[in-house]
């Protein structure tokens, strides 16, 4: 079995076990299985809206109009192939961790992430669901989402580059929860 790691940092010989930023993971180190899983982790990034169907295929859900392309258009990476080991798998399919430093023995560099997950798309490794295919469930879902962090993680009290992202790419929910949250003030 081939193991991948994607990165926006080039020049790697060996990964280091390290906490997410965003996820809260213990400190380790995350491979995956699939080749595309890895691209979609070329970019840093607040959200990873991949996924499984019942058959086990991966899928990219836009969680916003045209978020694939805003997020991952003209943005370079470095997918590298990892030594092969006995990595523990998470609840996550396909993805494998290792709490020591795992070496790495090949890598390519993807001058466009975007180009890339098409690519991968169209030869039928990932679906790609555009915001305008997903359900009424699936925005309203989003939309509870951030909202509860929104209003968690107090996010309008203090600037942050979560807040901007929100913000930006969620205007709707992020006014109406700040709406809210003002009106119960």
């Amino acid at each position: 079995m081939m193991f991948y790691h994607g990165s926006p940092v080039g020049g790697l010989t060996e990964l280091k076990p390290s906490a997410t930023k965003h996820f809260g993971k213990p400190k380790q180190v995350c491979m995956t299985s699939l080749r595309v899983m890895a691209l979609l982790y070329l970019i840093d990034n607040f959200e990873y809206t991949y996924g499984y169907d019942k058959t086990g295929q991966i899928y990219y859900e836009e969680y916003y109009p045209n978020s694939l392309q805003k997020l991952y258009q003209g943005k370079s990476g470095y997918l590298y192939v990892c030594e092969t080991g006995e990595y523990d798998g998470t609840e996550i399919p396909n993805e494998y961790v290792s709490p020591n430093p795992v070496k790495i023995l090949s890598w390519e560099y993807i001058p466009d992430a975007f180009e890339a997950i098409q690519t991968a798309a169209n030869n039928g490794e990932i679906i790609l669901r555009s915001y305008e295919e997903l359900s009424e469930n699936t925005h309203k879902m989003v939309k509870d989402w951030y909202a509860r962090d929104i209003k968690k993680k107090e996010l309008w009290k203090t600037p942050s580059p979560y807040a901007a992202y929100l913000k930006e790419n969620y205007p709707e929910i992020w006014n109406k929860t700040i709406l809210e949250i003002d009106t119960k003030e």
